[in-house]
């Protein structure tokens, strides 16, 4: 699942956890299933690899989580990245690991910006 971006992603804004775009599916899972940006998955175990692309100006932090929508909890955290003072940053911040949950769980990628920044870079990408 990942979100096929426009030319100028949105613009995240600061101090705040904000929900990733997600909108696009490839093959069939019965596992899983998205709408509205949250993916519901079903009862088991799994291998979470995702990444956020986030470009951020000026000096501060970025992180991206796995929200735990159903149980309103924080599944994963990624690595918390710092941008440099005075340039442009481009980041992929990762949240990797395994989860498992009991009963089918509604989840989302959100990231956080100490600046106000753009939600990818001024090209494609993907959220995995």
């Amino acid at each position: 699942m990942y979100n096929r971006a426009p030319l100028l992603p949105p613009v995240l804004p600061p101090a705040t956890w904000s929900t990733r775009p997600l909108n696009t599916t490839e093959g069939s899972a019965t596992f899983a299933s998205l709408s509205g940006n949250q993916i519901t998955l079903q009862p088991g175990s799994y291998l979470i690899n995702a990444t956020c692309p986030i470009r951020q100006s000026g000096d501060g932090t970025m992180q991206s989580i796995l929200y735990n929508i159903t149980a309103s909890t924080t599944l994963l955290e990624g690595i918390a990245m710092r941008s440099l003072s005075g340039s442009d940053f481009d980041n992929l911040t990762p949240v990797k690991g395994i989860i498992t949950i009991a009963t089918a769980t509604t989840v989302e990628l959100r990231s956080f910006c100490t600046l106000a920044s753009y939600s990818g870079f001024l090209s494609h990408h993907r959220n995995e």
